[in-house]
């Protein structure tokens, strides 16, 4: 009897065991390696997978019109990689897009624009035939923005690769199926902020499934392949920043030398990366003749310093737009300052110091279309204030004596006697 209840307690417990492995099994497909970091819906109102973009730019730069797209493929059905299985499971559209355009105005803060935009539901009008667990990869095409010249632009694309793990069930009345949940599963990182095996919401709203995009613009045109030289137009109407310096008064002298500084400060997003992308003659910059625009010289701006006379100007050729400059110009004795500034083609704005003053713009970023800076220094007028007071009575004793003076050559010239 013993032995009958022992024999039935071991075949009872070999069929929970069996029961439980092939619930542990069944359990294992359904919800594979990412069990408890899904997002879930309903019947009603199934899971929803959005792509995230947001693209950085440095402040003050026009969002650029580009269409961003995103490539989708198929990477499993419950765990089977071969073809034909792939071939059978629904086909989500790619690339996915995301748009563009200049008018998007973003947000700026800490000198840095962002502009992010969401795609609709990824999801949206696909059937899956059966329930089980659709695994999908999803990363972004490399040249989705054309560039037309590398010396003007700058594009740094996200390398972020996630995997979308699609959790689907049949219905309540049997007739068909629905997305119950989603896992998102981070592959290769989209920013620090990320690290492999992440996972990330990628519902409406959530912003989790992101790539990020870095764009840097540049102000100015394109350099030529090698500098002017002397006598060469500098052509500074298309240059990034102007600087020119004019002197004003009846009694100003020529050819005095007026001092400059310029202070940078560089746009977090204008990293190394962004620069080694520049023409290395982007940077150079001329001192030119303000009447005839011929390059007069080549100026070294390592030490931020220059120095401009009555009619000479200074075109540095491109800069980043968002970087932000300040220009200096040191006080001279007799002489008062004024400045009109330009920033990207904006109404003219004119500021002035007092006599033998400095005088410096303020941080202002670079923009596009055009940035000057324009000095007018005016030398204090000599005015004739006629005898000085004090002098009056040696200039009558002057006059005196040459009064005196004519009456003895009158004298004499007569015959008379002068006593």
């Amino acid at each position: 009897m013993k032995l009958k209840n022992n024999m039935r307690m071991m075949l009872f417990a070999i069929m929970v065991g069996m029961l439980l492995m092939g619930a542990s099994s069944a359990f294992a497909v359904q919800w594979n390696e990412i069990t408890g970091d899904v997002y879930t819906g309903t019947e009603q109102a199934p899971a929803k997978v959005h792509i995230t973009k947001t693209l950085r730019m440095p402040g003050g730069t026009v969002t650029p019109t580009a269409n961003f797209g995103f490539n989708v493929s198929k990477v499993s059905y419950n765990g089977a990689t071969d073809g034909a299985t792939l071939a059978a499971m629904p086909t989500i559209s790619s690339p996915q897009t995301l748009s563009f355009a200049s008018g998007d105005a973003g947000t700026t803060a800490a000198r840095i624009k962002t502009v992010t935009k969401e795609t609709a539901d990824i999801l949206a009008g696909l059937t899956f035939t059966q329930p089980g667990v659709y695994v999908y990869r999803i990363v972004e095409n490399q040249a989705s923005y054309v560039i037309a010249d590398a010396n003007l632009e700058y594009l740094r694309y996200s390398q972020a690769d996630y995997e979308v793990h699609i959790y689907v069930r049949n219905n309540a009345a049997g007739t068909g199926t629905f997305v119950y949940a989603i896992g998102c599963l981070v592959d290769v990182p989209d920013t620090s902020s990320q690290t492999h095996g992440d996972k990330v919401d990628a519902s409406t709203g959530a912003g989790g499934m992101v790539f990020t995009n870095t764009y840097v613009r540049t102000s100015g045109s394109n350099p030529p392949v090698t500098p002017p030289e002397v006598g060469d137009p500098a052509n500074p109407a298309t240059a990034a920043l102007i600087i020119t310096k004019a002197t004003a008064g009846a009694s100003a002298p020529s050819g005095v030398d007026f001092t400059f500084t310029l202070g940078w400060l560089v746009n977090p997003l204008t990293d190394a990366e962004a620069l080694a992308n520049r023409n290395p003659n982007a940077a150079v910059a001329y001192k030119y003749n303000v009447a005839t625009g011929n390059v007069i010289s080549i100026v070294d701006l390592s030490s931020g310093t220059f120095t401009l006379k009555n009619g000479e100007g200074l075109a540095i050729r491109q800069l980043h737009v968002g970087d932000n400059v300040t220009v200096t110009e040191t006080g001279v004795a007799d002489w008062t300052p004024q400045v009109t500034r330009v920033i990207g083609g904006g109404a003219p704005a004119t500021t002035s110091a007092g006599v033998g003053a400095s005088l410096a713009t303020a941080f202002e970023p670079i923009l596009l279309p055009v940035n000057s800076a324009a000095f007018v220094n005016t030398y204090k007028e000599i005015t004739p204030t006629g005898l000085d007071v004090a002098m009056l009575p040696y200039v009558a004793l002057l006059v005196l004596a040459g009064a005196a003076g004519a009456v003895l050559v009158v004298n004499k010239r007569s015959g008379k006697e002068v006593v």
